[in-house]
């Protein structure tokens, strides 16, 4: 069963078009394994190179998006909060609507309650 209602496949493909479409090939190529590295990091076992991997990814801004998006589908309840907690830290209008898809159907409760926790600080911050 999916952890959210969409399909991992089509969405992931979507998101991985959309986000990098304005690249070229080999810039795409070198920029998704980059990130997707990046988020691998962040999912996986605790330690030092997950802080890193966050400010990695906050450093790249936008671009990390739909690769943070698909990491969602890859992740446990722990990987999907880390991903929950860089969404917010990006400050970014794109991320609102993935937020507010996980505060209302991820699987786990304590996930959900975070990404309604950073949707109300967005909000609050006029985002």
């Amino acid at each position: 069963m999916s952890k959210l209602p969409i399909p991992r496949r089509s969405l992931g493909m979507l998101l991985l078009c959309l986000g990098l479409s304005s690249c070229t090939p080999a810039a795409c190529n070198e920029e998704e394994s980059v990130v997707g590295k990046e988020v691998e990091i962040l999912i996986g076992e605790a330690g030092p190179g997950v802080r890193e991997a966050e400010r990695r990814l906050l450093a790249r801004g936008h671009s990390a998006l739909a690769i943070l998006e698909t990491g969602l589908y890859q992740a446990d309840a722990i990987g999907r909060g880390r991903i929950v907690r860089v969404l917010g830290e990006l400050h970014d209008a794109e991320a609102v609507p993935v937020l507010r898809q996980i505060a209302e159907h991820d699987e786990d409760a304590s996930v959900r309650e975070q990404a309604l926790a950073v949707l109300k600080k967005a909000q609050s911050a006029g985002q």
